[in-house]
Formats: structure tokens, sequence, C-alpha cells
């Protein structure tokens, strides 16, 4: 009987085989779900897009040369992702936590660069108006400053038309600057202070 349910469930012939089998499977598995992700790829303005943590300062000196930059609101949260064209000239920057505003501005993947100074962009969101110009993305050009990670750094600025509190629409310029987000928690909720900043815009 028991020889009788040997033959009824034969052994394969290589111990081995089986396992060799399962990896053979494995790595195909493997290979497949890899040439899916290349063909999907990223979006058209990857390079730029992204979650950060900005420090934000103003002046009132909008034709001035020279600024004298404040400390304006401390931390606050910046997206940049791609539009639903999913083109290189132009994506979204929605400036979470600190005026509230969504626009799509146009953009430079190449020189890492975004806004216009001779263009005011629509607020998605409340319906009003922005001017965002300046904006540059410098790859490995900030230090994270809860971790110590060297990271990417955005800058821009920013004039707003609902801004009627230091004089009216347009009337005070905001320098927005800021690190790309870590994941580490030492680097939530902490905005970087020790910013080197501009003297002209």
């Amino acid at each position: 009987m028991e020889e009788t349910i040997v033959s009824m469930f034969p052994q394969p012939e290589n111990k081995y085989s089986m396992k060799k089998i399962f990896l053979l499977a494995l790595f195909a598995g493997a290979v497949l779900a890899s040439c899916e992700k290349e063909e999907i790829g990223g979006t058209a303005t990857m390079p730029l897009s992204g979650e950060w943590i900005c420090t934000s300062y103003y002046s009132d000196t909008v034709s001035a040369d020279v600024i004298n930059w404040k400390f304006f609101y401390g931390y606050s949260e910046v997206y940049t992702f791609n539009t639903a064209e999913n083109i290189p000239s132009e994506m979204w920057i929605n400036d979470e936590g600190f005026w509230f505003t969504q626009c799509k501005v146009n953009c430079s993947v190449d020189d890492m660069t975004f806004g216009s100074k001779d263009s005011i962009f629509d607020d998605v969101i409340y319906g009003t108006r922005a001017k965002i110009w300046g904006g540059k993305i410098t790859p490995g050009g900030a230090i994270a400053p809860g971790s110590g990670s060297k990271v990417d750094k955005i800058e821009y600025y920013a004039q707003f038309e609902d801004d009627i509190a230091g004089g009216g629409p347009f009337s005070t310029t905001y320098y927005l600057v800021g690190y790309r987000r870590t994941g580490f928690e030492s680097d939530e909720n902490t905005e970087k202070t020790d910013w080197e900043l501009p003297e002209q815009h």
C-alpha cells in the first residue's frame, strides 16, 4: 500500500527543481514589474515637483533695489506638481499654509525655474490673482534643519491681489525659501531660519 501511494505522487528527479522553478517565476515577475514602471515613467515636471517646507519673509519696498527683508510667518508648506496636460512648460504651485493660493505658472525644467515677473496668475482656490516670479529650484542647495540632510532648495517671490493691508493689491513683496521635505520627523513642522536672503528681486 505504501509503494502504491509513492507511485501515485512521484518525487521530482532533482530535489532542487521546484525551487529553481519558483525562483525563475519570481525573477520573471520582478522583470515585468520593472518594465511596467519604466513604461509609466515620471511626470513632465518631475524635477520641479515636490513638497517643500518654506520660511516666508516680506518687504514693502516694492521698487527698491535693496530689500529690507523681515521675517513674516515662519513655517509653511508649498507643493509643486504637474498640470493635467503634463507638459514641461507649466506646473501648479500651491502655497498651503501661507497665502493658500494655487496658481498654474510657467516653468522650465531645463533651467529649473518658474514664474514670470511680467505675468499675473489666476488663483483657482479663491478666484483672485497673484504675481509669482524669480522661482528657482537648486538641487542640493539646502541643509534640512533637523536631520542635517542635504536636499533641494526652492525660492520665489510673490505678490497678491487680495493683500490690501500693506496699501493695496500687490503692494507687498514676499520671499519664500525652503527645502524639499525629507520625511524625517526632526524636519517636520520646522522652519529653517538661517537662509541667506537676496538683496534684489
